[in-house]
This record gives C-alpha cells, sequence and structure tokens, in this order.
C-alpha cells in the first residue's frame, strides 16, 4: 500500500510540488494529479486549486524573487523534490541578464 500523495504548498497556498513520503503535509491528491506546480494555488475558502499567475510564471524580478528562487532551490535540494521551476527561470535569467561574476551590473535589459 503506497502513502496518500499530497499537494505540497508556500505559505500563500501556491502549490509548490508534490510527496508522498510518511508524514508529508499538504493537501490530499491522487498520485496521477496533473496540477502544474507554480501554476495553481490552493483557495483555502473554496477548499480547491485555482489557477495561479505570478510575477515569476511571466517575467523574472531578479530582486524580489532572489531570496525566494533560492530558498526554493533549497528546499527542493533539502526534501529531494523536483527542481523548481520558478528558480530554473530566474538562474537563466540571471546568467543571461547580470554579471554573473557577482558585481551586479546589469549586463542587458529585457524588455520581453
Amino acid at each position: 500500500m503506497s502513502n496518500q500523495n499530497m499537494a505540497l504548498l508556500d505559505d500563500n497556498g501556491v502549490l509548490i510540488g508534490f510527496s508522498d513520503k510518511k508524514g508529508a503535509k499538504g493537501i490530499p491528491c491522487p498520485h496521477n494529479c496533473d496540477l502544474v506546480v507554480g501554476k495553481y494555488r490552493w483557495d483555502f475558502d473554496k477548499k480547491t486549486f485555482l489557477p495561479f499567475k505570478s510575477p515569476t510564471n511571466e517575467k523574472i524580478s531578479m530582486e524580489g524573487d532572489t531570496l525566494y528562487c533560492i530558498a526554493s532551490a533549497l528546499k527542493a535540494i533539502r526534501d529531494g523534490d523536483e527542481f523548481p521551476t520558478d528558480t530554473s527561470l530566474w538562474l537563466d535569467r540571471y546568467f543571461s541578464d547580470f554579471d554573473s561574476k557577482g558585481t551586479g551590473k546589469v549586463v542587458k535589459h529585457v524588455t520581453e
């Protein structure tokens, strides 16, 4: 018998992953759940997932999303979960838009 699959949420109710590990805390869901991480949030009042559009789904903010993306990556590594999509997008933007040597200087500005 397998453990119950759980949808894992961040503090804002945004879907951040799935786990069937014993003791995982989240919203029970089927093992073949087709919800996309980062694209849905749990509505606590309606008790259902709703589509979620975050700034990171469209455009990564290098200042506002930095800590969130790094923390999400560390949590995924710690918990053995899939690497977060938002963090991958942030890394791509960092290495294409900013001086990756750590000076923080903008190399180019993305307008799209």
